[in-house]
């Protein structure tokens, strides 16, 4: 007999729903194919969760609190790892929009906006010389 997967429900409001299915539809994966695609990229980050939740059941006292502050400190590197990625991901907006824009006027026959724009200054940081005065 072949081994199954198990399959878990989960229920999630419109907005998410929407986004899984966009998803979806940009990676050809169904919408349980998206949720498990995404757990499965944190699979080692909720195993240790998983084992720790499970050590903080067998203990009481004064370590449930050093595993509180734990646990909040996790909490927080998670927040700010979500915040990075909603960056990494606007930057890549950012990036497809431009592109999009121009293959836009390109396909309209007018020319490419890339190569038409104002060039950025690129600022450039010296390195500031080490003294040697006063050093044997």
């Amino acid at each position: 007999m072949p081994a199954t997967s198990p399959r878990i429900q989960v229920t999630v409001d419109d907005e998410l729903a929407d986004a899984i299915r966009r998803i979806g539809l940009a990676t050809g994966r169904s919408q349980s194919g998206v949720i498990g695609w995404v757990l499965a990229s944190q699979r080692e980050a909720l195993l240790q969760l998983a084992g720790v939740l499970d050590l903080a059941r067998q203990v009481s006292g004064p370590l449930n609190t050093a595993l509180q502050v734990e646990l909040t400190q996790m909490e927080s590197d998670v927040t700010a790892a979500a915040a990075q990625a909603r960056e990494q991901l606007d930057m890549a907006r950012v990036l497809l929009e431009e592109e999009r824009q121009r293959q836009e006027a390109l396909s309209e026959g007018r020319p490419d906006p890339l190569l038409h724009e104002p060039k950025r200054p690129v600022l450039r940081l010296a390195a500031a010389p080490q003294s040697t005065v006063g050093k044997p």
